[in-house]
């Protein structure tokens, strides 16, 4: 007898093992598994043929076949999936969304966005796809007076020329003084008043055609002398009283004064009423004359004097001074001083 052992080639089996024939030198060997049937080995039903369902349980999406190759005399087994990746079916979800089929090669397309609506200076190529969204509006720019503009579409640059003239809404200047009041100049570039050098000092108009200024608040400092200052011999001056104040720079002095002089001579007398500054003696002065003491009572005279003196600043002081010619007597005095450009 013959021996022709031949092996069958099974996927993931092992542990098999062959008879012998007695049909004849001819005969085929007849393959057969061993009386072990452990899970996961072949096995047969017939001598010499493997089959599906004896030995292969097809899960979801698989499909196997066995074929005997009597070529090679062994079997071919083919495991295939009838699904893509496993999955066993495709649902489309999503507003506009298709998929088809719901196995093999999947399609998925957009069904939803199928036109398209620019809006004013906006352009949309293509209503599926690839879309291409344009700027069509800006396509060109025009700059103003100092003002420059790069490009008309994609990143546009805006500058300001400065300073900005008085023609087109600014001050002609890149500073201004601090703490100054700005003064139009028609078409010119606009200057500056002050500041102001002393606390205090207002804005002033020195008229239709100048520019203002600052200037100190004119003061005004009343003096109630004494009352009732005895004048006595002839040629003697007598102070009816006195105030110093301080004179800014630039201002006059603008003085007021009311004399009272009193006699008791029954003849009348002259007396030299005046004022005196930074003195005891007069400055300027006039002559005030008083009527004769009647019936026991003094004559009295009053006489107002105005004057303005320009002094250099710093402090100053008035006096109101008096002086008899003859008889004697007693005087008072009202001054009013003013501070003024």
């Amino acid at each position: 007898m013959k021996v022709a052992p031949i092996l069958l080639f099974l996927a993931a089996c092992h542990g098999s093992a062959y008879a012998p024939s007695d049909a004849g030198a001819d005969a085929r060997p007849v393959p057969f598994v061993s009386p072990r049937s452990d899970a996961g080995r072949l096995k047969s039903s017939q001598p010499g043929h493997l089959h599906r369902e004896d030995n292969f349980i097809d899960g979801t999406g698989i499909t196997t076949s066995i074929v005997d190759n009597t070529a090679t005399g062994k079997a071919d087994i083919t495991i295939s999936s009838t699904v893509v990746g496993g999955v066993s079916s495709v649902t489309a979800s999503g507003s506009g969304i298709t998929a088809s089929p719901t196995t093999g090669a999947v399609v998925i397309a957009n069904t939803g966005v199928t036109s398209n609506v620019a809006g004013t200076g906006i352009g949309v190529s293509g209503a599926t796809g690839a879309v291409t969204i344009s700027n069509t509006g800006v396509t060109s720019n025009v700059a103003g007076t100092g003002i420059s503009v790069s490009g008309a579409t994609g990143a546009v640059t805006v500058s300001l020329s400065t300073p900005v003239s008085v023609a087109n809404g600014g001050t002609g200047d890149t500073a201004l003084t601090a703490h100054g009041v700005l003064l139009g100049q028609t078409t010119s570039n606009v200057t500056v008043a002050g500041p102001c050098s002393t606390a205090g000092q207002v804005l002033t108009c020195q008229g239709l055609s100048a520019d203002p200024s600052f200037t100190p608040v004119a003061v005004v400092s009343a003096l109630g002398l004494n009352s009732g200052v005895a004048i006595g011999a002839a040629g003697t001056h007598v102070t009816l009283g006195s105030k110093a104040i301080t004179v800014p720079s630039g201002l006059t002095v603008i003085v007021l004064i009311a004399f009272q002089i009193a006699t008791t001579s029954t003849t009348g007398s002259d007396f030299t009423v005046g004022l005196g500054i930074d003195s005891t003696t007069y400055t300027i002065s006039q002559t005030l004359t008083c009527p004769p003491n009647i019936s026991g009572s003094s004559g009295i005279a009053f006489a107002p004097m105005f004057t303005t003196a320009a002094l250099s600043a710093g402090s100053h002081t008035f006096n109101a001074v008096a002086s008899s010619t003859g008889s004697t007597g007693t005087g008072a005095a009202t001054v009013l001083l003013f501070l003024s450009q």
